[in-house]
């Protein structure tokens, strides 16, 4: 209902399409990724969205093609180092961490990339950071269910976070 109440709102269409994705609907997902581009063609976030959609779906060359447009975006370059880890590339990916300092605006980058390394006690300090930095807009929906943080959600640690802000049986 919020895309129609403003199909124009590029961080509506975005968020949509991040929401087919988690369903598993990825090309609805590229559908909403390619409106949002139409309106906002350098939006970072739909451009994430995009190369983890394609690296969701196996299709890594065209996720390394649509992460290396945003490489040296300050918030959302890490997606690059995303894609080289799925890739197998650990030591190419393990140097785009490493590149990446503390909060703010890396905090949500370097959640993705050590649980993307199995790193969970890494990601589980950088979760710790963003619910110190609350209200963090991402920090709900990384407790409940993006796909990115499979390595962590078995983690009785995830259920005592959410449980603190009041998420309770979340998954």
């Amino acid at each position: 209902q919020a895309v129609r109440l403003d199909p124009l709102s590029s961080a509506t269409l975005v968020i949509t399409g991040a929401l087919y994705r988690v369903r598993g609907r990825y090309q609805r997902a590229l559908d909403y990724v390619e409106n949002t581009l139409q309106i906002d063609p350098e939006n970072g976030f739909a451009k994430w969205l995009e190369a983890v959609v394609y690296r969701d779906t196996g299709q890594l060359d065209k996720a390394m093609d649509v992460a290396s447009t945003i490489r040296e975006n300050p918030a959302w370059g890490f997606t690059y180092g995303l894609v080289l880890a799925r890739l197998g590339r650990d030591e190419e990916a393990r140097r785009e961490l490493e590149k990446l300092e503390g909060p703010p605006p890396h905090v949500l980058a370097l959640v993705f990339l050590n649980a993307q390394f199995g790193e969970n006690d890494e990601a589980f300090r950088w979760l710790k950071v963003m619910s110190d930095q609350m209200p963090h807009p991402w920090y709900p929906w990384l407790l409940g269910w993006l796909p990115d943080l499979e390595t962590v959600y078995d983690d009785p640690r995830v259920r005592e976070m959410a449980e603190e802000i009041g998420l309770g049986d979340f998954r």
